[in-house]
């Protein structure tokens, strides 16, 4: 296992499919501690800190990504799969 992620906290906001699943099991396999934020009805994705909002709300988003935040003790990196036009 890779450690050059170790101590960071990585944000995935959208894709709960196979692409999130994957990107979530990278970044922890690097030594990350992951979050994910999927809309509301979405499949927790394993072993990830995890929040639902609906992803066309941008107070929602908000409120999601700086809970998760406060759980973590902040955010180092996030990266977006939803396809969002704007949020």
């Amino acid at each position: 296992m890779s450690t050059e992620l170790k101590g960071k906290v990585a944000l995935i906001i959208g894709d709960a499919g196979a692409a999130g699943a994957a990107l979530a099991a990278g970044l922890a396999e690097a030594g990350a501690t992951v979050a994910a934020l999927g809309s509301p009805g979405t499949t927790e994705p394993a072993g990830t800190a995890f929040a639902t909002a609906k992803l066309d709300d941008r107070a929602a988003v908000e409120g999601a990504v700086e809970g998760l935040a406060a759980e973590l003790g902040g955010l180092d990196g996030a990266e977006e799969l939803a396809a969002l036009d704007r949020i």
